[in-house]
């Protein structure tokens, strides 16, 4: 940003930041890769997944545990209340 500017316009103070992100973008290059092996795991596997976070009560099922309970993927909306 610029603070003071010289009569004829130009600037002849600045203020600012700089933030190294390298590091968060190392985690989420890392992550990317884990998530794309836990994909990779989970279609050699051939097993029906299911995650359920209880604090905040979200339910997730895999394409392959749908089609073990007879549905298409996201044909229902997945709950352990049946």
């Amino acid at each position: 940003m610029i603070i003071e500017w010289a009569e004829n316009g130009s600037p002849i103070r600045a203020i600012g930041t700089h933030v190294d992100v390298s590091r968060q973008v190392k985690n989420k290059q890392e992550l990317q890769l884990k998530n794309e092996l836990h994909e990779l795991i989970l279609k050699g596997s051939n097993a029906g997944i299911w995650d359920w976070d209880l604090s905040a009560s979200n339910e997730w099922w895999s394409p392959k545990f749908f089609s073990l309970l007879g549905f298409e993927y996201n044909e229902h909306v997945p709950s352990h209340k049946f």
